[in-house]
């Protein structure tokens, strides 16, 4: 009994020093390696079972975790992206194709720890009034082009204001 007694208070004194050790980069293997000793004497002692249900616990916590920033970083890509080509589409001129971007961008609900939405509400207010001065121009254009008879550069004007406003029903004819 006194054997038994002894080998209790080791197992108990060296589940409380490896204990002490974990923290939050602990593994198995570093629980393992400080059980070793003991573990030998009853394997399926509550202290050490109990000792490794934490540490399975913090491990699986810890990987949750990690997954979890992994998901949001690669959300956070991903609207970085729509951004990004976005802000080509302008570049290169395609003023309706960018703006339909930037609308698509606003609407996200991707993560945007940058605040690209307020950037992007803003470029696309920029577009939007852009688009409707040439389609002002057009417009006028056509009307001019009009009154003077010349009514294929009237057409031609026209389509281009209705190109640049698809939804604009007076352009529709």
């Amino acid at each position: 009994e006194k054997e038994l007694a002894e080998m209790q208070e080791k197992i108990q004194r060296t589940v409380a020093e490896c204990k002490a050790k974990l923290n939050d980069k602990t593994e198995m293997k570093d629980v393992d390696d400080c059980l070793m000793p003991i573990i030998v004497l009853n394997p399926d002692d509550p202290a050490i079972l109990g000792l490794k249900s934490q540490v399975e616990v913090m491990v699986s916590a810890r990987l949750e975790k990690a997954e979890r920033k992994a998901e949001y970083q690669a959300q956070v890509r991903r609207f970085k992206t729509q951004f990004e080509k976005a802000e080509q589409l302008e570049k290169m001129g395609e003023t309706l194709s960018a703006a339909k971007a930037y609308q698509s961008l606003i609407s996200s609900s991707l993560p945007d720890p940058d605040n690209l939405k307020e950037k992007g509400k803003r470029q696309l207010a920029s577009l939007q009034e852009n688009i409707l001065q040439q389609q002002t121009n057009f417009e006028r254009s056509a009307d001019e082009d009009f009154k003077k008879g010349d009514f294929k550069s009237a057409v031609q004007n026209l389509k281009k204001a209705q190109e640049l406003a698809p939804e604009n029903e007076t352009l529709k004819g």
